[in-house]
């Protein structure tokens, strides 16, 4: 992915990419062998279920600090019920 491959290029040290799940980008399932696209349901083929992982290093290693967590609400950056309800149907995590 273009994207990816920018962001990649952007980061020192070691970087994970990973997903909750694959995609079908037109492979064929079966046991109709139709071409499918994105994860459909009632679908389990290798490319759905095995969960990508790539490691990317390049550079010094980062230096990572432990923080205390921030409180969004107080902060004012908290996003608001509504905007993360659009957010997941969008997803389709949610109806």
């Amino acid at each position: 992915q273009p994207r990816v491959k920018e962001l990649l290029g952007e980061l020192s040290g070691k970087t994970v990419v990973t997903s909750d799940h694959g995609n079908m980008l037109g492979e064929r399932a079966r046991p109709i062998p139709i071409r499918e696209w994105g994860h459909p349901d009632g679908v389990y083929t290798p490319e759905l279920v095995t969960v990508p992982w790539l490691e990317y290093e390049s550079g010094p290693r980062r230096e990572v600090v432990a923080e205390a967590p921030v409180d969004e609400t107080e902060s004012g950056d908290a996003v608001e019920d509504d905007v993360v309800a659009e957010r997941l149907r969008n997803l389709g995590y949610a109806e």
